[in-house]
């Protein structure tokens, strides 16, 4: 039911994933915000279960739901009862839908990193960017939504594979080593974390 509170923005034109929720941050005026695709349909009591990880988790920076169309790691045909810590700096969720505390977002990780252009790489980065910030990211079984996986893209950019193509690379020279050497990126961050503690 939609109350006087709510707001929209409405774009003449495709700004991309990262200016769009970025927009949508600045006037959003809850403890939590999800920032999902918009192809994409939640079950019942989806956002009950999600504010209960981050409740009780508080250096959780991201809690995704499985999804029926995306990256392995969170794709799943039915729902489970596990919540999954992902390693740090290996391949996070796709950010097919992405529930977080807004200042989380906005103060620590700085929003969503609008370098790239339109199709991919901005889910990645912000994974990249939560783990460096000392945050984890956890995978909430309980949650399955259906997606169908790259629709807006196929639909409306005709080039949509050469711009992933061209994302992953600006993003791999971005996150480097943490993309090629997560083992070390982690002990790195161990490190510097006990030096920074004493």
């Amino acid at each position: 039911m939609r109350n006087n509170a709510d707001q929209s923005i409405i774009f003449t034109e495709n700004q991309g994933f990262s200016k769009g929720f970025n927009a949508g941050l600045k006037i959003a005026q809850g403890k939590y915000v999800m920032m999902a695709n918009n192809d994409t349909e939640f079950p019942a009591e989806w956002d009950v279960k999600l504010v209960e990880c981050l409740e009780k988790y508080p250096k959780v920076g991201i809690v995704s739901p499985v999804y029926t169309s995306g990256r392995r790691i969170a794709k799943r045909e039915k729902s489970g009862n596990k919540l999954i810590k992902v390693g740090r700096f290996k391949r996070g969720p796709s950010g097919v839908a992405y529930f977080m505390r807004k200042l989380d977002m906005i103060d620590i990780f700085g929003k969503w990193c609008e370098d790239y252009k339109v199709a991919s790489g901005e889910d990645s980065d912000l994974c990249m960017t939560v783990w460096n910030e000392n945050y984890d990211i956890l995978i909430d079984e309980r949650v399955l939504i259906k997606h169908k996986g790259k629709a807006t893209a196929k639909s409306k950019l005709n080039d949509w594979k050469k711009l992933y193509s061209k994302n992953g690379k600006q993003y791999r020279k971005k996150w480097f080593f943490q993309h090629y050497f997560p083992y070390l990126a982690r002990i790195t961050q161990k490190i510097e974390l006990l030096i920074t503690n004493r």
